[in-house]
């Protein structure tokens, strides 16, 4: 009999637990009659299937790699995570968080975070999702894939961004920079774009924080340099995207900005004129990019926060219309006896006002009766006319005829006298007129009031019902 030897490892240090022949060394397991023809001197012929249980040594190696990664020993974790695929090579787990270890050894020089990106798709295909419990696993993980490859792409793109802060004054020799730093942006906003479904479906301090990156990306996009053609600095170009070329990445920054303002109304609030995303042309000559396109691209920054707030105004109230919406469907009986209510609430009303139309009609003939002419009246009028008929006669006397002016004016004056006493006599009158037809209308209203107050408590029941079924849920 020859020593018992692992086939996978060659280690001789095998023990036999649970009826089965477990290596020390790399975990694999082997059976009783497994054990046997390999204690057999010479070589033994075996056919058929033989299976060989890995499990162990691959979770061993799972959780190795996972401890380095987490400690961001990334090489030390790739080494373990190209050991798993080597077992299993449509481990999503390993397939992933190779193609992220790889990620993250990017330069500015030597990016590659391409290969990342292509590990997170490859990953995402190979997560089972047969049923609803893998189908609900399945997107726990892509959300959290999505995350951790957010968080690279942050990582690649703060890189590029320091690299372009940390020019003072731009030349020639170093304007690459600038174009580096614009085309990390626009490379990161192309995968977020991809990983954003995700995103969006996180908590939303995770969504927060990520919204963050990208709208920097955006900003990024929409920069533009003073570019130096001398030393002397005499002379400018200034590279950037035009307003046009901007309009998209500008557009994407807004429905972020909107996305997450519906959360945290102050989410990128428009603070003072500088800081903003520039939605401007890039400037012409030196001096063209201060304090008049500042001002303009200002305004055009609070005219898109108006239209955010607008927006969000709108979502809000769909939302609670839909929310409203949802809970009457899922309530159906009450919302129909509520319905029914109010249609027989209607019903009531309409009979209670045309019983009441008769009464309705009695008070307006009443009123009208105010506008009647009292007895008094007609001697008033009377009066009037003579006072005015004596006023055209003196007016048409001449100079010389003092004496006849004065005998009218007597005759005026007496007038005038017994014309305040007939104005005295018409008011009297028409108090007495009105209180006798308020009288009336008094006693119509008081055949009116069980119906009005049947009326006012039918309408009182009705708003509550509005007010049920309207009532933010």
């Amino acid at each position: 009999m020859k020593q018992l030897t692992c086939e996978m490892c060659g280690s001789n240090d095998l023990v036999k637990q649970d009826g089965v022949f477990v290596c020390q060394s790399c975990g694999c397991k082997y059976s009783v009659e497994e054990a046997k023809k390999m204690m057999v001197e010479g070589t033994v012929e075996v056919t058929g299937t033989v299976k060989i249980d890995n499990t162990d040594q691959l979770n061993k190696y799972k959780e190795l790699a996972q401890k380095a990664y987490e400690a961001g020993s990334t090489d030390e974790a790739y080494n373990y995570y190209l050991k798993v695929l080597e077992i299993t090579p449509t481990d999503y787990e390993a397939i992933f968080y190779k193609g992220m270890c790889i990620g993250w050894t990017s330069t500015i020089a030597v990016p590659r975070v391409d290969e990342a990106f292509n590990a997170y798709v490859q990953a995402i295909e190979n997560i089972p999702h047969e049923d609803e419990k893998t189908s609900e696993l399945a997107f726990s993980i892509m959300q959290l894939y999505s995350v951790e490859l957010a968080r690279l792409l942050r990582a690649w793109f703060d890189m590029a961004r320091q690299n372009y802060w940390d020019v003072d004054e731009w030349y020639d020799v170093n304007i690459n920079t600038f174009w580096t730093y614009l085309g990390v942006a626009e490379q990161c906003l192309n995968y977020f774009e991809i990983i954003m479904p995700n995103i969006m479906k996180c908590d939303f301090a995770i969504r927060q924080d990520i919204a963050e990156t990208y709208c920097d990306c955006c900003y990024a996009m929409c920069s533009h340099v003073v570019q130096y053609t001398d030393y002397s600095q005499n002379n400018a170009v200034f590279p950037g995207l035009k307003a046009n070329s901007k309009r998209k990445y500008v557009e994407k920054y807004d429905n972020m900005v909107f996305e997450i303002r519906k959360e945290n109304p102050s989410f990128r609030k428009t603070d003072s004129k500088y800081g903003v995303i520039d939605r401007m042309d890039p400037p012409t000559r030196i001096g063209m990019h201060n304090e008049r396109t500042t001002d303009i691209n200002y305004q055009k920054q609070l005219e898109a926060d108006r239209n955010i707030a607008e927006k969000i105004k709108k979502y809000k109230e769909a939302l609670a219309q839909q929310k409203i919406k949802e809970y009457w469907d899922a309530h159906p009986d009450e919302k129909k006896q509520l319905d029914e209510r109010m249609a027989s609430i209607n019903a009531e009303i309409k009979q209670l006002k045309l019983d009441i139309e008769p009464y309705e009609g009695k008070i307006r003939e009443f009123e009208k009766e105010k506008q009647q002419q009292v007895p008094a009246e007609i001697n008033l009028k009377s009066l009037n006319d003579k006072i005015s008929e004596l006023q055209q006669q003196k007016k048409a006397l001449g100079l010389f005829k003092g004496k006849q002016k004065k005998e009218i004016q007597g005759q005026i004056d007496g007038l005038t006298i017994e014309l305040q006493d007939v104005e005295k006599t018409v008011r009297l009158q028409k108090d007495e007129l009105h209180k006798s037809v308020d009288s009336k209308i008094s006693s119509v209203k008081a055949e009116v009031k069980p119906y009005a107050d049947k009326i006012s408590e039918l309408e009182k029941e009705k708003n509550n019902i509005i007010n049920e079924l309207k009532k933010p849920r």
